[in-house]
Order: structure tokens, then sequence, then C-alpha cells
């Protein structure tokens, strides 16, 4: 995203991902892809416009698949939700081996890290559930199909029911 001086922006596409792609982004600048379906992870360098690894989602050779839920650690490691097992893993984003983190109703919605705590954020219930943890608390929202950390600590929340409305808790 460019802002043009004008007050608008200029969108350019850096490439074409498949449905069902859910993405985290790095400390490192890369985008880290994630096919919901496969658990194919892809890292993309947003610089060179070309993938720099692509590794399947696995526990123990087993696939994890149904991944609707993604988060990037400041550890370097990828987060994943599987609405498969409703389980939470943590990925070594170079070989796709990833371990149980903890466990949480993946049905949709979005993890994100505040602080040192990570969040499941639930689609339809419009509550987040702390992972390994006993917090939670609800947000006005119909359904979160996104979830980002603003500068200042506030939530920005994609509610899908409201027509793609972005929305800051």
């Amino acid at each position: 995203v460019e802002f043009n001086g004008m007050g608008g922006t200029v969108l350019t596409e850096l490439d074409e991902l498949d449905g069902g792609s859910h993405l985290g982004v790095g400390k490192d600048g890369f985008l880290y892809i994630v096919r919901s379906g496969s658990g194919m992870l892809k890292k993309f360098n947003p610089l060179t416009l070309g993938v720099e690894n692509e590794v399947q989602i696995n526990v123990d050779g087993e696939n994890v698949t149904s991944i609707p839920a993604v988060a990037v650690g400041d550890d370097g490691f990828i987060y994943v939700g599987s609405g498969a097992t409703d389980l939470i893993y943590k990925v070594d984003p170079n070989t796709g081996d990833a371990e149980v983190y903890g466990a949480g109703n993946v049905s949709g919605g979005d993890l994100v890290f505040v602080g040192d705590a990570l969040w499941l954020a639930n689609r339809s219930q419009g509550r987040f559930y702390e992972i390994n943890g006993a917090g939670q608390f609800d947000v006005d929202a119909e359904e979160i199909n996104g979830v980002s950390v603003l500068p200042d600590g506030n939530l920005l929340i994609a509610n899908g029911n409201l027509n793609g409305l972005f929305e800051v808790y």
C-alpha cells in the first residue's frame, strides 16, 4: 500500500493466492501464507516477490489441515489453529514440523499475540480466549474474520457480518 499524498492509496498486487489462504507477517518482513485446506505453508518475500520456502505443516508426519487462524510469534514460529482438531500448533517455518501448543474452539476467526499472550478470536461468538491462560473477553462483532494489534495496543477487527467493516477495540 502506498499513500498518494491526496488522501488516497494505491494498492500494488504482489502475488495471487488461492482462496482459503491465511496470512501472518513476521518481524523479518516475510509473509507467511497458510493454505487452509491442505496446511501448506509458504514463506513469501515481498521485496523479491518470491517464495523462499514451502513446507507441509505436520505433527509426527501427519498433515495438519483445516487452518483458518494464523499468527507469527516474536519467537519466529508460526502459530496455527486447526478447525479439524480444535488445537493450536506451534510450527517451525523452515521444516513444517509442529507441536501442540494449546487448545481452543477454532471455528474460523483468527489468532493474535497481545504482548506475550496468544489469543484465539472465535468467529461466531465475538469472544477472545487466551490460549494456555484463563483470560477471555467479548467484543461487539458478529463475525470475526481477522485481527491485528494496532501500535497503541488496541485491536483492529474485521467484522465480516457488517460488510467488511473494521472496528477498533
